[in-house]
């Protein structure tokens, strides 16, 4: 299984937050997603966008909060 991360965009309930979902592939994890927030979140990234050049993640560089 592979790591999914989904982020909340701005003005969202859950602005400045992600949560990882894992999932076969990239359509399934977004089926996931939809089934459990609906349409109320902003970018879906793979493990390999999330991690940044610069060695650092999404969260790190942009201060976001993971929902556990």
């Amino acid at each position: 299984m592979e790591k999914y991360y989904f982020t909340f965009g701005f003005g969202q309930l859950l602005e400045n937050h992600f949560i990882i979902i894992r999932a076969n592939s990239h359509s399934e994890a977004r089926e996931i997603m939809v089934k459990q927030f609906g349409s109320c979140w902003a970018f879906q990234y793979t493990e390999q966008q999330w991690n940044l050049p610069n060695g650092k993640t999404q969260s790190e560089e942009y201060n976001l909060i993971e929902i556990k």
